[in-house]
């Protein structure tokens, strides 16, 4: 079981207002009418978990709205970690107060040294040492 909650998600650019969501520890539910930004805020914990995006399978945040930076904050036994990466980098950057996890430059690539995915293996609590 995994040792953390997601505590918000922003998104924010140039001249807008950062887009801010909050929860708490335990179950959150999002809902709203259609067309309010539901799946904008799981495309955006998916592009912080490393979504990849591709010609037949975009990211689907739209550039025209503004938005180019985003941010994840989790909450853990001892600290924080945060999650932040800008549109269309294939690096997220990891800081945050939880000593525990490495801070610095993660890659989206399966195949590089730093990966998120290791961090977030970890998160849960998955250990991904070879």
């Amino acid at each position: 079981m995994a040792n953390f909650y997601i505590e918000k998600v922003i998104a924010t650019g140039s001249g807008k207002e950062p887009s801010i969501i909050e929860f708490c520890s335990g179950l959150n539910f999002v809902v709203g009418p259609s067309n309010t930004g539901k799946s904008s805020i799981l495309d955006c914990i998916d592009y912080l978990f490393g979504f990849t995006p591709k010609a037949d399978k975009p990211f689907r945040i739209d550039k025209s709205l503004g938005y180019s930076r985003f941010y994840l904050h989790t909450r853990t036994q001892n600290g924080t970690v945060v999650f932040e990466r800008e549109l269309d980098s294939s690096k997220i950057k990891v800081s945050g107060s939880d000593s525990n996890f490495e801070h610095g430059e993660y890659s989206t690539s399966d195949s590089a040294k730093r990966c998120i995915k290791n961090i977030w293996l970890q998160m849960m609590g998955i250990d991904n040492k070879p």
